[in-house]
């Protein structure tokens, strides 16, 4: 019964929290590129 619980709960908490750290390193990706970019053509 622990067992199943834990493994829901870890599994749900996988599901919410991997899009929202795929959505702020996409940002930060993104954010660095530009950065990067605007640095080398100056």
């Amino acid at each position: 019964m622990l067992h199943y619980y834990l493994c829901n709960t870890h599994h749900r908490m996988i599901e919410e929290l991997l899009p929202k750290y795929i959505l702020d390193f996409t940002l930060f990706a993104y954010l660095l590129l530009n950065i990067t970019s605007e640095f080398c053509r100056q």
